[in-house]
């Protein structure tokens, strides 16, 4: 089975849609794909989470146990095993499971979340005018060769040939693959 784990650089960057998206295609193609979102924000707390309901919306996929909600003191061992638990419920007879990461993880703790489901990572960067490539190169760092690449998501109309002769050059100097920008 392959486990693509989908990170991000900020809340609203686009994981979700990037994650549904993907296991439509993927789906569409012939593939058996299920989505599963490990856990939410602490600020969900007695709400559910509007991912979960997305998937199951989009993708006719219910949740079954999951999202777990991050503790304020952070990723601990015994939610990473909660985790891999219901990791091995969801990914059932799936050949791709897509995971979307949980921004209020630091870059570190979304490292051994990738690393406990031994996934692949692909990191949807929110697209700024200031965003550069040093921005985005701790995730080569904590994730090492677990980063697939990152996708730059929410690029105005405008500012294409900057991103094209800015970012995305600085970004390939810096070791960084790009799968393009939306």
């Amino acid at each position: 089975m392959t486990v693509l784990y989908v990170a991000s650089d900020s809340e609203g960057a686009g994981k979700t849609a990037v994650c549904a998206t993907l296991a439509h295609m993927l789906r569409a193609q012939g593939r058996k794909v299920a989505v599963f979102k490990p856990m939410a924000a602490a600020d969900l707390m007695g709400r559910s989470d509007p991912d979960t309901k997305a998937y199951a919306d989009l993708l006719g996929q219910q949740a079954d146990g999951w999202p777990a909600i991050l503790p304020e003191g952070g990723l601990s061992e015994g939610l990473l095993k909660e985790i891999s638990a219901a990791f091995a419920r969801v990914s059932g007879e799936a050949d791709v499971l897509v995971v979307e990461a949980s921004c209020a993880l630091t870059i570190k703790e979304s490292a051994r979340v990738a690393e406990e489901l031994n996934a692949r990572t692909l990191v949807v960067g929110a697209f700024r005018r200031d965003l550069s490539a040093s921005q985005m190169t701790p995730w080569a760092e904590h994730f090492g060769d677990r980063l697939l690449g990152v996708l730059i998501n929410g690029l105005t109309r405008y500012l294409g040939t900057e991103t094209n002769t800015r970012l995305l050059p600085s970004m390939n100097a810096a070791g960084l693959a790009s799968f393009g920008v939306i």
